[in-house]
């Protein structure tokens, strides 16, 4: 979840500024950046570290799950196959 209240907060205090002078947008906008970044930092060094931890299947349980996915998938594309044309067939008799 994004958190929002630094945003809010940097936003009022750079509006309530009457003088609106060119360096507090400045430093509201860097502290803007600089937040996000550091975010992003966050995210992609957790994202690594979670990476490192998954057990990644050997090449033969690759090799062996892809050919079951394969298997099964071609077995069920048979059977509606052969159930659509059995559906069909039957169909075509009653109509006529």
């Amino acid at each position: 979840m994004v958190n929002l209240t630094f945003f809010f907060n940097c936003r009022i205090m750079w509006i309530e500024n009457k003088d609106c002078s060119e360096s507090s947008r400045n430093c509201f906008l860097n502290q803007l950046f600089m937040n996000i970044a550091n975010k992003i930092n966050t995210y992609v060094k957790e994202s690594i570290e979670e990476i490192k931890k998954v057990t990644w299947p050997t090449r033969k349980e690759t090799k062996n799950y892809t050919i079951l996915v394969i298997g099964v998938s071609l077995a069920i594309a048979a059977y509606l196959g052969a159930l659509d044309y059995i559906f069909n067939f039957i169909l075509e008799k009653v109509l006529q």
